[in-house]
């Protein structure tokens, strides 16, 4: 599995677990959206550098949210291998392939953006929670 980590969520959750479930069910939902963005590019990064025939590749590429931190992995695999890790980081395609640090490049900026848009959204929503 090929992932590309957003880090520092940990301690954040570990005070949400404060919170009723309803707060933190709609701040995840939140957060995937951020997810979701960068999955979209790198949908966008493997259809335009990956010659791909089954399309398993672009239908794999998924935003997960976990206690750890929120992440975008590419989990195709073929005969049991995981041919997306290969295309991401072997040496010998020089990064040629490469489509999750590549979508996290491109859209660092914008997700920063609505990361900042969420923790002011949890401050104004839950003031003396």
């Amino acid at each position: 599995m090929s992932t590309v980590y957003v880090k520092g969520l940990s301690e954040l959750n570990r005070s949400l677990r404060k919170m009723e479930k309803g707060a933190r069910k709609e701040l995840r939902t939140k957060l995937k959206e951020v997810g979701k963005m960068v999955a979209t590019q790198a949908k966008a990064n493997a259809s335009a550098r990956v010659q791909s025939h089954s399309g398993d590749l672009v239908r794999k590429i998924t935003p997960r949210l976990n206690a750890r931190g929120m992440a975008v992995a590419a989990t195709a695999r073929h005969g049991g291998y995981n041919y997306p890790g290969r295309l991401e980081f072997d040496p010998s395609y020089e990064g040629r392939y490469a489509f999750l640090y590549l979508a996290i490049n491109e859209k660092r900026e914008e997700a920063v953006r609505k990361f900042e848009e969420v923790l002011e959204w949890m401050a104004t929503t839950w003031k003396g929670v």
